[in-house]
This record gives C-alpha cells, structure tokens and sequence, in this order.
C-alpha cells in the first residue's frame, strides 16, 4: 500500500518533540506535516508524518525497516498509514509549488515603509522637529543640569 502517510509504531517516546522527528524526516524529503498524536494514548492516535512525495514516503519507510533512523536514542518503527473515511490518502494530492503561498510573507514592514513614504509621509521623528531638533537637545540639556543640581543639593 503506497502512500505518502507514515504511522509510528515504536521509537516515539513522551521526550520525543515533533521539530526533532521532523528533522529527521526531512532527510529523505519534504515533510507536509509532522503530526505527534495522543502522547498519552498512542494506540488510539498515533504520530505520524505525511510526505510531499511518495518517493520520499517510501526511502524513509525502507530507511526505517533497516534500522536506520533513530531519534533522541531510539529506534524509530513505522508503517504506512491507514486511510482514513472521508479524508482519504488518494483524495487530495500534494499542493503544487505555486499553490502553496504564505500570507504573512505577502507585505512586510518595509513595505509599509517604503509605502509611507511614496505617499509623502514622514521619514522619522527628526524631521517633524525642524533642521536642528534643538527641542530634542534642549530637554537632554535640562534633565542632565538638573540632576546634577540635585546631587549637589543631597551632599
């Protein structure tokens, strides 16, 4: 049965954190989603990885009956994954490379900025005050003498 869904039976311990079996996964191809179950109740939900790539799917699986992959100590042991009703493996294929978009990386804040400014907005707070920003200079000046003159008042 071939898929691209790899159930963990063994080697998936409470200590085992999902970035370091995906880590290990990923050495034998990209990893769509690293899934780590019930920790309390594996046999009812267990961990599994689902592959971009069948081809990538089936080298992990055969790296994994050769006890070859090991994380945090252990020996991992694997099966392909069961389909399940109504979400099938065969249903929905990987999502092509155009497909797969992240919205967060759409605009940033430099983007923003650069924005701002074609609009005509200010560059930073110096400009607002004038060439000098001698507001800015004349509150710096007047804390530093009056804490000085408050020392000299203390002793």
């Amino acid at each position: 049965m071939a898929g691209r869904t790899l159930q963990f039976i063994g080697g998936v311990f409470i200590q085992t954190t999902r970035m370091y079996l995906k880590k290990e996964m990923e050495r034998f191809g990209e990893v769509e989603v690293c899934h780590m179950g019930n920790r309390d109740k594996p046999e009812e939900e267990p961990p599994f990885v689902r592959f971009m790539t069948e081809k990538a799917a089936q080298d992990a699986l055969d790296a994994l009956n050769k006890g070859e992959v090991f994380v945090d100590g252990n020996q991992l042991k694997a099966q392909w994954r069961p389909a399940r009703g109504g979400k099938g493996e065969g249903r929905r294929p990987p999502p092509e490379k155009d497909q797969m978009h992240r919205r967060d990386l759409d605009f940033s804040s430099r983007d923003m900025m650069l924005q701002a400014r074609a609009a005509g907005g200010r560059n930073s707070r110096k400009e607002s005050r004038g060439r000098s920003g001698s507001r800015d200079r004349r509150r710096r000046r007047s804390r530093s003498r009056s804490r000085s003159r408050g020392r000299d008042r203390r002793r």
